[in-house]
């Protein structure tokens, strides 16, 4: 069974007895009979006390990453169906934020890039860097994150190395955007540790995470260590409360992202696609020994 807390209907009905639900950021479609109700979440909890749990279980992961936006749990059936989208009284559940994207790396004494993974171990001295391609117009923040807590934006960046990038927001469809640029990477330095990366999509300019950074810029300005810390970990805490993202891998993906290395030498890589909600994060975890 599903039980779910909600805050008043938008619709004014009824209270409907919840059989299928669609869980987003911010919105929750719940489906009684053919009647779907369009809610804003106040508390959300699943609850399952069915033999198909692994199933519902694998379902709901599939809504809140995935491109099925809803299902229908009936009860006493073992099933549940897929939903198409739902456009109800004038409001529309907006589709996750696609973006085909390539994390890459490159080992200093390598020539080939290989792809970045939660699995990958790092040296110092290795290169890295990001490719993606946006499916919609849409605004992208990237941060690293080290063992020492410090934290940097890696986009937007207006230059890297010294040289004019330009990389802005808000990115365009179809547009190939290579972080820090086309013929250069990322390389680790000495400092030894954890690495995260993280990446942030949004339909809006998110104003509060880029003044959050800006009190980071201003307090390292100030040489101020005790600010400087408070304002990195204030922002950390922002971006690991927004909701999770995943990337997806394709055995039948054909394109391909082409890649140059400092020497100006190319390399094609298989694209994986980024499937994240609205203001929702993708996190990529490295060891730098």
């Amino acid at each position: 069974m599903l039980f779910v807390k909600c805050a008043k209907s938008i619709n004014k009905g009824k209270h409907p007895t919840l059989h299928g639900l669609y869980i987003r950021r911010d919105w929750i479609v719940v489906v009684s009979g053919l009647n779907p109700f369009l809610y804003t979440i106040h508390v959300v909890k699943v609850l399952t006390n069915s033999e198909n749990e692994s199933i519902m279980k694998e379902k709901l992961r599939t809504i809140v990453t995935g491109s099925i936006i809803g299902f229908l749990c009936f009860s006493g059936l073992a099933t549940c169906t897929a939903v198409t989208p739902v456009l109800e009284r004038g409001f529309a559940v907006k589709p996750n934020i696609g973006i085909d994207i390539k994390y890459v790396y490159r080992h200093k004494t390598e020539s080939n890039f290989n792809t970045l993974t939660n699995d990958t171990i790092l040296y110092s001295g290795d290169h890295y860097k990001i490719i993606f391609t946006p499916t919609e117009e849409t605004y992208v923040y990237i941060f690293q994150q080290g063992s020492s807590g410090n934290i940097y934006r890696l986009f937007p960046m207006a230059s890297f190395a010294g040289v004019t990038v330009n990389n802005t927001n808000p990115v365009l469809p179809g547009t190939e955007y290579h972080i820090p640029a086309k013929d250069k990477s990322f390389f680790l330095d000495n400092q030894t540790g954890t690495e995260k990366l993280y990446f942030i999509t949004s339909r809006q300019r998110d104003q509060q995470l880029e003044n959050q950074y800006q009190q980071v810029l201003v307090a390292r300005g100030d040489k101020n260590a005790n600010k400087t810390q408070l304002a990195q970990a204030e922002l950390t805490k922002s971006i690991k409360k927004r909701d999770p993202g995943g990337i997806e891998s394709s055995a039948t993906q054909t394109e391909i992202f082409t890649i140059l290395d400092n020497d100006g030498r190319e390399f094609s890589v298989i694209r994986d696609r980024l499937k994240s909600c609205d203001g929702c994060r993708s996190e990529v975890t490295f060891q730098h020994k």
